[in-house]
């Protein structure tokens, strides 16, 4: 790149390798605009694939074989198509940060192709499946669960940070303006990654029901409970109110 860019020692980063910028960059700037969730999964790929790879080599002389390498290498060593294109990605927002910071003039992944992900074909339920499921579980805990899953379409962490404050009973809406998540091994609210993300769903006859008859349930929760409650509002916590595990949520689906 040296006629592109002219003399690299006038730039202010002239030793500076790619792991040292994407470490920085990740900590310092792009872990403000991402969910934790993300940063954990991008932090994971810099460690464990990028930096082990190229992670040496001085952001300048990065080159799209470079780039290519470490998805062959990641490849190679079984990673799926999926966590490619994730890598790739990384290092595509990263490297076109440096290129707006003047500190390369051309942001090599734009030149490597995105792995192709020829994961299998999903298979969701019918609705005879759907409704068979609702029937099968009506008047249990897992009840209005599963018709905030299936009818309202909330992902597990909305479903899991839902409160009560949330809906609204009478005018049969519900309002999705958070999530929870785990964040240094503690259950936390945090914000919906997108603005789009929050939205109001309109709730049906059958889920009204059913939102009804489990608010009679965390009441007995919380009466059986006593004074071991912990009162978060939450619509479906655990049985002393505090935030469910989003892994014993999960195998209370598979069940």
């Amino acid at each position: 790149l040296p006629n592109l860019m002219g003399s690299k020692s006038a730039l202010p980063i002239a030793r500076l390798t790619i792991g040292q910028f994407l470490n920085e960059w990740l900590a310092n700037e792009h872990q403000q605009h991402i969910a934790h969730t993300t940063y954990k999964r991008y932090i994971s790929l810099s460690n464990n694939h990028i930096a082990p790879c190229i992670g040496h080599i001085e952001l300048q002389k990065v080159t799209p074989v470079d780039i290519q390498k470490v998805l062959t290498t990641m490849r190679e060593a079984g990673q799926s198509p999926r966590s490619q294109q994730q890598a790739r990605a990384l290092l595509s927002i990263a490297l076109g940060a440096a290129v707006d910071k003047d500190y390369i003039a051309i942001n090599p992944v734009s030149k490597v192709r995105n792995p192709i992900n020829k994961g299998k074909e999903m298979q969701p339920l019918t609705s005879d499946e759907v409704k068979r499921l609702l029937e099968t579980y009506k008047g249990t805990y897992l009840s209005a669960r599963l018709h905030i899953a299936l009818l309202c379409g909330l992902r597990q962490g909305e479903a899991l940070g839902l409160r009560w404050q949330d809906i609204d009973l009478e005018s049969g809406l519900i309002q999705i303006r958070v999530q929870i998540q785990t964040i240094n091994g503690k259950r936390d609210f945090i914000g919906l990654k997108t603005d789009r993300s929050q939205r109001t769903v309109a709730l049906t006859q059958s889920t009204l029901e059913a939102l009804t008859s489990h608010r009679i349930l965390i009441s007995e929760l919380k009466t059986k409970a006593g004074s071991s409650w912990n009162e978060y509002d939450l619509v479906f916590p655990e049985v002393d109110g505090t935030p469910k595990s989003s892994t014993i949520d999960y195998q209370s689906w598979k069940r």
